[in-house]
């Protein structure tokens, strides 16, 4: 009876296991999509609409001129995030049923993005004073984001007239393909060579294991470290009582 119990609890752990890992899996493409690193901005947001339409059933137009797309990664990933920010607050406030993206390339190197929809629309003054439950911080998010890049964004709406979003950012510059030389206190790190790994390419799902069950731990670890592209970077016991916490990480 202990040993069914036993292959039963592993059996249940193991299909638990399976679905979180698919989850996060999913869920770091829906963050970050591959496309978008590999194909541009353009490829990114063509297989967003795609996604808007199958997961929040909007239909997304999108008007793109092929040397918009910026050349940074790091304006590529912003306008991205924020066009999906202003889809989810479309889906969630707007009660469209389409929206319009377009992307226009401008003079001095700099890239214009509009979302638009013909919903209800808002008052922006009451962004400010925080009327709009859950739409006004992601707005100030993607404001402040850009202004950290030199861009902006334009708000304009008004009760039953629809949204406009204008962002206007900079092109900026491909990442440089070269290696970088190292500074002195990398080079200087214990006498150690420095490996600067991507942050997309190759990353690793990591996973702090916490149960009070020593054999428990080693059986998600066991099965756990069959899996590519994940990686366990400590365990933890009785975390249910954080007087008596007891942790074991393992160096990065």
């Amino acid at each position: 009876m202990g040993d069914d119990l036993v292959k039963q609890a592993a059996r249940e752990a193991e299909e638990l296991l399976d679905e979180c890992i698919g989850s996060s899996r999913s869920l770091t493409s829906e963050l970050s999509p591959p496309i978008l690193h590999e194909g541009g901005l353009i490829a990114g947001l063509e297989w967003l609409a795609r996604w808007m339409a199958d997961k929040h059933g909007i239909f997304v137009e999108l008007d793109a001129q092929p040397d918009a797309s910026p050349a940074a990664e790091d304006v590529k990933a912003l306008l991205f995030e924020s066009v999906r920010e202003l889809l989810f607050n479309a889906v969630k406030h707007s009660g469209a049923k389409s929206v319009l993206v377009s992307l226009r390339r401008l003079k001095d190197d700099l890239v214009h993005l509009v979302v638009s929809d013909t919903g209800r629309g808002f008052d922006p003054k009451a962004l400010k004073l925080g009327g709009i439950s859950g739409g006004g911080f992601g707005l100030f998010s993607i404001r402040e984001r850009l202004e950290l890049i030199g861009g902006h964004i334009e708000i304009d709406s008004a009760p039953g007239e629809g949204s406009r979003f204008a962002i206007t950012a900079p092109m900026g510059k491909p990442a440089v393909s070269e290696p970088q030389a190292l500074s002195a206190e990398a080079q200087a790190l214990d006498g150690h060579a420095v490996h600067v790994a991507s942050s997309i390419e190759g990353a690793k799902i990591r996973v702090m294991l916490a149960d009070d069950h020593v054999v428990m731990r080693e059986g998600l670890a066991l099965l756990l470290g069959a899996e590519p592209d994940v990686e366990i970077v400590g365990e933890a016991a009785d975390v249910l009582r954080p007087s008596n916490w007891r942790v074991r990480c393992t160096p990065t």
